[in-house]
């Protein structure tokens, strides 16, 4: 999904169904803010240090070496009306030199009337994802049929985060020009739902050295980055399932899973709060773009993932 950002407006309102649609535009509009001091032009705010005159003073800063000063608030799950209208008047006449972006998901509407350019993060259909799936072959060398491409759109569940890993499995392991349907049958697992349930579980109560354990055990069979998009995918649909009020018949039959895991995951999500389970998200797409660009190992992100999960479920993350 890519957007013109050439030239960036002063304030974005992104949402969607999608967290990993919602970080890629994220990470577009960032990177378009041509920013190479990191996090001296660059502040966060989320639920837990949320202010809005901290946010505003925030975006008066002029930016250092950069095009522009990137402030980002996201997950933020209420605040009060007086905070809404000093966002409301700041957004009304932005500072030039910063690009402020408010980022919900679905189920999330705090920010959502305020005065921004919207961007929407939709649910890809089958043919778009089917584009996606061409285009992502397509960087490493690759062709793929479209027989192909939709029986990987079905075993990976429609999520993006494990198609993106089941490519790059696919490019390397064909020899061949075009990754045909055998390949994809051959190579694609769809049948891993239980050991990840059971990392998920180990990891849910706080049990670091048991979640590492199931994916060491896990790791004899499947690389860490297709561990990881299993696991995100699980947690991407509790938090669909604490959204939901829907029947378990209902949301299994939309997100595409058997009914039981939907009691599974209900009985789970009960022990969470829902921003823990957005920062466990967060926490993994993160580590999946540090291992794309070189700057995490396998085996570091592992044992990264466990403690770090611990440590939000256990609510030590400040």
């Amino acid at each position: 999904m890519a957007y013109d950002f050439n030239n960036l407006s002063p304030v974005y309102h992104v949402s969607g169904e999608d967290a990993y649609l919602i970080n890629e535009v994220l990470r577009q509009i960032e990177d378009a803010c041509e920013n190479p001091l990191g996090d001296i032009n660059t502040a966060i705010f989320d639920d837990e240090n949320f202010d809005a005159d901290k946010i505003i003073m925030s975006t008066e800063q002029m930016p250092i070496m950069a095009k522009k000063r990137f402030v980002l608030v996201k997950n933020v799950l209420k605040a009060k009306d007086a905070e809404i209208k000093k966002l409301d008047k700041y957004c009304k006449a932005p500072a030039l030199d910063t690009v402020l972006v408010f980022a919900e998901i679905s189920g999330l509407s705090v920010f959502s009337k305020l005065p921004a350019q919207k961007i929407v993060c939709k649910k890809l259909s089958t043919i778009e994802l089917a584009e996606r799936v061409r285009e992502e072959t397509a960087k490493y060398g690759k062709e793929i049929s479209n027989e192909a491409a939709n029986l990987l759109i079905n075993f990976s569940n429609r999520d993006l985060m494990r198609i993106n890993t089941e490519i790059s499995k696919l490019a390397f392991a064909s020899s061949n020009k075009e990754i045909t349907a055998d390949d994809v049958k051959k190579l694609v697992h769809q049948n891993d739902d239980y050991s990840v349930f059971e990392i998920t579980n180990a990891l849910s109560d706080g049990n670091a050295d048991r979640g590492i354990d199931l994916m060491k055990k896990m790791l004899e069979v499947y690389e860490f980055p297709y561990i990881l998009s299993l696991i995100y995918s699980n947690f991407r649909r509790m938090f669909h399932v604490v959204l939901s009020d829907g029947t378990n018949a209902e949301i299994a039959k939309k997100i595409g899973v058997q009914e039981f895991a939907i009691s599974t995951m209900r009985a789970r999500a009960k022990k969470l709060k829902p921003m823990q389970i957005i920062k466990i998200n967060e926490l993994i797409l993160d580590i999946d773009y540090s291992i794309k660009m070189g700057k995490m190992g396998a085996e570091n992100a592992m044992f990264y993932l466990a403690f770090k999960m611990v440590e939000i479920i256990k609510g030590e993350l400040k």
